[in-house]
């Protein structure tokens, strides 16, 4: 199998490259050549080596113009255990040099949506995360070194990270800012940051008070389209502090587009939001969560008193879409509906899990939206 690589020239300069890694292959169940360790021209057997075509164009005098890099990480499966995979190797040798043209980075922004009503090519992070044995430990490496190498940088997506090191942050030219990692220290790196230009910010968050750090630095930029994603591998059911977080934000009255999704909220909550409405005059999307049981399925295959507790649970987590402050927001706010539908139950020897999927960002993925213990 060989790696798919898409480039675009103007010229002689290489403007855009794509990589798509292909393997391993199945008698091959190690994955290389993403890693400088596999990288050494003077050895004939370079071709054959996965990744080693992409080390190759982005080390080229061709490439010394490059302004869009689009990386999908080679991942490495085990079973039902899990996948893995690692973009800090490649990332460390690309950052070896200066990149002046570079505007685009994106890592494995495949894995998101696109945001339709946008009109354009930024991806949407969702609460909802791939597959049943959840997403893959990427490791995304250190950034630290893409500021002074990138100072044109106007869009950088990172979907998905369990390591990720972004130092300090200092892009004038940023506009866009996707990040999938939730992690403390990734999130103040950004509030500390200064991006003066940054108009776009998505981010998947596990705290509400991380949410109050970001809408209160003083180096982000207006914002127009705001993205604060539940972690829902965490306790997400902040979203009362969500909610008043954004509305003591400056920044609340620019915004075009808000993604609240994830996040639970109390009706009394969802008021406060509702009588904020006028300023929010520009705002063309509010998404909101809101949660459903597929009870005439579930009732088939779960004992009533079990089903009783899930309906129970429904409730408290929210279906505003269904209730009178639903209606409300709708008729005041342009709502988009983030319906996670919560369609069967899987027995496990330690858990119970309820699976589901949203009918707006998953598609007909399914998802581990809930948790029982045994």
């Amino acid at each position: 199998m060989t790696d798919e690589l898409e480039v675009v020239c103007e010229g002689d300069a290489i403007r855009s490259i794509a990589f798509r890694p292909m393997g391993p292959d199945d008698d091959d169940d190690e994955l290389r050549g993403y890693d400088p360790d596999h990288y050494d021209p003077s050895e004939g057997k370079l071709a054959s080596l996965p990744g080693a075509e992409l080390y190759r164009l982005v080390d080229s005098k061709e490439a010394a113009q490059l302004e869009q890099l689009v990386l999908e990480c080679p991942v490495q499966w085990e079973g039902n255990h899990g996948s893995w995979g690692s973009h800090a190797a490649f990332l460390k040798h690309l950052l070896k040099r200066s990149r002046p043209a570079l505007r685009l980075l994106e890592l494995d922004g495949h894995i998101m949506p696109r945001a339709p009503s946008r009109g354009d090519a930024v991806p949407q992070l969702s609460h909802l995360r791939e597959g049943q044995s959840g997403p893959a430990v990427i490791d995304a490496g250190d950034l630290s070194k893409l500021w002074a190498a990138a100072p044109e940088l106007e869009q950088l997506v990172v979907a998905q990270a369990s390591k990720l090191k972004l130092g300090k942050v200092v892009a004038p030219k940023l506009r866009t800012l996707v990040m999938g990692s939730s992690a403390g220290p990734v999130l103040s790196a950004i509030a500390r940051g200064s991006l003066p230009a940054l108009e776009t910010l998505i981010v998947r968050v596990a705290r509400a008070k991380d949410v109050a750090m970001l809408l209160e630095s003083k180096g982000l930029g207006p914002l127009r389209h705001l993205g604060l994603i539940a972690d829902r591998t965490k306790n997400s059911r902040q979203g009362d502090a969500v909610i008043a977080a954004l509305l003591a934000s400056p920044q609340l009255e620019a915004l075009e587009t808000l993604d609240l999704g994830g996040w639970d909220a109390s009706e009394a909550s969802l008021r406060t939001l509702l009588a904020a409405a006028p300023r929010l005059s520009r705002l063309r999307e509010l998404r909101l969560s809101s949660w459903r049981l597929s009870l005439d399925e579930l009732a088939e295959v779960i004992e009533e008193e079990l089903l009783g507790e899930f309906k129970a649970r429904a409730s408290r987590r929210g279906r505003p879409r269904d209730e009178t402050i639903g209606r409300e927001l709708e008729h005041a706010l342009p709502v988009r509906w983030l319906t996670t539908t919560i369609e069967e139950l899987e027995e496990r020897e330690d858990r119970d899990v309820v699976q589901g999927y949203s009918s707006e960002l998953s598609l007909d993925d399914w998802i581990e939206v809930e948790r029982r213990a045994s």
